[in-house]
């Protein structure tokens, strides 16, 4: 029996972050944590809906398979393939996290660590300078690098989530290795000297 997973309330640890670029693109990682459910911030400020409430993303980590072509990176990072075996963050909001709700709910509810979670690019859209959508999907890669510079592109795609198949055995066991890390990490930031 696997490594059940409850919410996460956040480590800190800040692995690279996959970034949606080009169409046709794919990543898939076992899952090493709960994934994170935090407020989408700007400027570190909450980003709020029209009734007030703050916008919601998931933050996911993922241990990277073999067949990867969608890049990640973070701060100053030039951005690149992850390696298998490394450990990555995918970042949903909006469609990808309602994509993400109704994966978890037909894989049964609950997660485990290894589970395998793949993401695809499949579309860019454009947005004038207020953010409003210009135009309708763009399904190609010619289309989207066309986006003149004063509008703003938005990549999108697809999020499934599956359980590990057995040939998928070792990448499960180097997931829960990760896991047990990235949980020590936690361990290791509580400050305890007031106990």
């Amino acid at each position: 029996m696997g490594i059940t997973l409850d919410e996460d309330r956040g480590s800190g640890t800040r692995h690279p972050i996959l970034k949606r670029k080009v169409i046709g693109e794919s990543f898939t990682g076992a899952l090493v944590k709960a994934p994170e459910q935090r407020d989408v911030l700007k400027e570190d400020k909450p980003v709020l809906k029209p009734n007030g409430k703050p916008k919601q993303e998931l933050v996911i980590t993922l241990l990277a398979l073999p067949g990867a072509t969608m890049k990640a990176g973070i701060g100053d990072m030039v951005p690149a393939v992850p390696l298998p075996g490394e450990i990555v963050r995918v970042i949903v909001r909006g469609l990808s996290f309602s994509q993400w709700i109704d994966a978890k709910k037909a894989h049964g509810g609950k997660l485990h660590v290894g589970d395998m979670v793949t993401v695809t690019t499949t579309h860019g859209q454009a947005y004038d300078a207020n953010g409003n959508p210009t135009g309708g999907k763009l399904e190609t890669q010619a289309e989207c690098d066309a986006v003149p510079r004063e509008r703003s592109l938005g990549m999108y795609g697809d999020i499934t989530l599956r359980s590990a198949s057995t040939d998928e055995a070792d990448w499960v066991a180097k997931a829960e290795a990760a896991y047990r890390n990235e949980t020590a990490i936690v361990v290791a930031d509580v400050d305890l000297d007031g106990f």
